[in-house]
């Protein structure tokens, strides 16, 4: 059949006509909902897809394991009344294709986001519908261009068209044409042997699901989709190649005097704190006594204390500041680069983010992020860098990550503004336009008390001085090299020296 548009009465019988194709049972309320996918989809240039698959989609969506298959004589007459070559091409599209996407282990994970609002909002809620139809448009943003254009629709003719009052097989018969619902079916069944499975959904798609109330505007969903995926290409780091320096068994001061470790039992002493005693000592004090036993066996130290695991408290308190020196040069997408350089460099920072959480996973560590812009461009930084805080939420509600955001402050002052007597601080800078000033504050900072260790990164100015010097180059680079200098930055940070 040519390329055509479907006439707006002929819809109807078209839509419900290839149902009687569909690889599911539905119900009138599931096809009606389909449809509503269908309208929007449709509008967003998926015209072309079948609505039989629109309708199997859902339904797979929302059962899961529990779809009800048409070829299951459980749930209707099965394949009874079917042809052999309708059974072949029906039972190809079932298995290679649903059948597939049921397997699919990214699938399963949106499946649980999607349960877990339809737990809290019911399947007819705004926060299930929109996942569900958002997670439908992620699938066929894939799916949709292996698919033939034979017919087209007119998305403006959906808006009022209604399922006819009649079975799929009486309006197959008003639309008599089985060899196009049957092209379809193999269309579907070959797209499924071309898909790229394994990009079928991605984390920031999964990450748009779970927050799809969360983010607001067009703006912060394209956003956090950037950043995920800059931070997806540059890679996790292998923690077994980078070396922390060897710090000894030099320890932090502990809160306050009252703090004493909390930890478990490992064994008994004669030595340690009153609050460590083992209470069955207690039995020897007996006032009547001209020597008390408790006294004596306290003075000849024979008390007996509970030795505590104090690992807890023995594990190294570091912070990691990470400041981005803005400037109107982060601002402009360089040829090479999918996205503008403050993009790159946040994406950067949500991965060092977790390298830095595996490679310290032994310590506690605190990462803060700052981003210091110029006087009177607050405005633009700080919705960038409402977007990390979006993505670092739930580390931030452990208090494991903090954010802020202001003018510029000279380097020098910086350094020592976050020194810190109780963790090892250290201070990532990422400038475009003061590398040598970073620098010079960072050599400082190293000798000062208590020291505040500086790794300085240069964009696109090799200003630093040194064979060591981070740079990250403004012209377009391949992510293999982005991503040995994210773990240059990494190894620089844990092999730092007193």
């Amino acid at each position: 059949m040519p390329p055509s548009l479907l006439p707006k009465d002929q819809l109807g019988d078209y839509l419900l006509g290839g149902m009687r194709w569909s690889a599911t049972v539905s119900t009138l309320t599931e096809r009606l909902a389909a449809l509503g996918h269908y309208r929007r989809l449709a509008g967003l240039g998926y015209d072309h897809v079948p609505f039989f698959f629109v309708v199997d989609l859902s339904v797979l969506l929302d059962r899961g394991p529990e779809t009800p298959f048409a070829s299951d004589a459980r749930h209707g007459s099965g394949m009874a009344g079917w042809s052999d070559d309708e059974r072949a091409l029906r039972l190809r599209y079932e298995n290679q294709l649903l059948g597939r996407l049921l397997l699919e282990p990214a699938l399963q994970d949106a499946r649980e986001i999607l349960a877990t609002h339809r737990d809290t909002a019911g399947p007819t809620g705004e926060p299930y519908v929109g996942r569900l139809r958002r997670m439908m448009a992620l699938l066929l943003r894939q799916l949709a261009p292996l698919l033939p254009r034979d017919v087209r629709l007119n998305p403006a003719h959906l808006r009022g068209v209604l399922l006819p009052d009649a079975d799929p097989q009486t309006a197959a018969e008003r639309f008599p044409q089985p060899e196009l619902f049957a092209q379809q079916l193999v269309a579907l069944a070959d797209a499924a042997q071309q898909l790229r499975w394994s990009r079928l959904l991605l984390e920031e798609d999964l990450f748009e699901l779970a927050h799809h109330d969360t983010l607001k505007t067009e703006a912060e969903r394209i956003g956090c989709r950037q950043l995920i995926e800059v931070a997806r290409q540059l890679g996790e780091i292998d923690p077994r190649q980078v070396s922390i320096a060897d710090e000894g068994q030099a320890e932090t001061a502990f809160v306050d005097e009252t703090h004493y470790p909390a930890g478990g039992l490992t064994g008994l002493t004669n030595r340690g704190a009153l609050e460590n005693l083992v209470l069955s000592e207690l039995v020897y004090i007996d006032r009547s006594l001209a020597v008390d036993m408790f006294d004596l066996r306290m003075m000849e130290g024979e008390l007996l204390y509970y030795l505590r695991d104090d690992g807890v408290l023995r594990r190294k308190r570091r912070v990691v500041h990470i400041v981005l020196d803005a400037d109107e040069r982060l601002r402009r997408k360089p040829m090479g680069y999918d996205v503008q350089l403050s993009v790159l460099l946040a994406g950067l920072v949500l991965r060092l983010a977790a390298d830095l959480r595996t490679v310290f996973s032994r310590d506690a560590l605190q990462l803060h992020i700052h981003y210091h812009h110029p006087p009177g461009a607050g405005a633009h930084w700080e919705a960038e860098l409402d977007l990390l805080r979006l993505l670092l939420a739930d580390a931030a509600d452990k208090d494991l990550v903090a954010f802020s955001s202001g003018p510029a402050e000279p380097p020098a002052a910086l350094h020592t503004r976050l020194s810190e007597p109780r963790r090892k601080a250290y201070l990532l800078s990422l400038t475009a336009h003061r590398a040598s000033a970073w620098q010079a504050a960072a050599e400082a900072g190293l000798h000062a008390s208590p020291p505040t260790y500086g790794v300085p990164v240069s964009v696109g100015d090799p200003e630093l001085s040194g064979e060591d010097a981070l740079v990250l180059p403004a012209d377009g680079a391949p992510y293999t090299a982005l991503s040995a200098l994210k773990d240059q930055i990494v190894c620089a940070l844990a092999g730092l020296r007193r």
